[in-house]
């Protein structure tokens, strides 16, 4: 049936539902590498790799700002 479709039905098919399910997945795997192990280089690009398709990047990020803002509060 793959063969019946045309590429550009394919390649949107791909970016629809592959690239997203990749990202969650990498995003996954990083966050569970960097909880067993601490932070390292490749914890970071695999979680950085999930957020890149996140639709709550913004979100993540702003979070993120505020946990390192603690420090600087206290």
């Amino acid at each position: 049936m793959w063969v019946l479709l045309s590429g550009g039905l394919r390649r949107w098919l791909i970016a629809s539902l592959a690239v997203p399910v990749a990202a969650k997945v990498l995003g996954a795997a990083g966050r569970r590498l960097e909880a067993r192990n601490g932070p390292s280089t490749l914890s970071r690009g695999l979680r950085g790799a999930g957020r890149l398709v996140s639709r709550d990047q913004r979100e993540e990020h702003a979070a993120t700002q505020r946990r390192s803002m603690r420090r600087w509060n206290r």
